[in-house]
């Protein structure tokens, strides 16, 4: 379910999936809130990614805004988990530039293999 203001931009989405053919990611957020027409949006209340390539990752919050960099950048403050064969890593906030697909993390933890199934999720 969508509703888009068709003067202000604002929208706002519930259950909503991305599919990010150039980046070859897949995103679901439980509610996205933004604006079309500023080419930003916030997803909230869960957001959930996957690549072609068997990352996957979650965050409370994540936002995107297409006006950064040439192909936009995706932050958070709120924490993200990032799970990749034998490899798992945890953040307090990333921001990650689309085009570049340079990223950062703030006070990261990279764990591998045997002990990620003994790490509970502390958000």
């Amino acid at each position: 379910h969508a509703e888009i203001d068709r003067q202000s931009g604002d929208l706002t989405a519930y259950k909503a999936i991305v599919d990010l053919h150039r980046e070859q990611l897949h995103v679901e957020a439980n509610r996205i809130v933004g604006n079309a027409w500023a080419n930003w949006m916030t997803g909230t209340d869960g957001v959930t990614f996957s690549s072609t390539d068997g990352m996957k990752g979650s965050s409370p919050t994540v936002t995107y805004d297409r006006r950064e960099g040439s192909q936009g950048r995706a932050h958070s403050d709120a924490g993200i988990e990032i799970k990749s064969e034998g490899v798992m890593l945890t953040a307090d906030s990333f921001t990650i530039d689309l085009a570049t697909k340079e990223s950062s993390f703030i006070r990261a933890v990279t764990i591998i293999d045997s002990e990620i199934s003994s790490v509970k999720r502390f958000r």
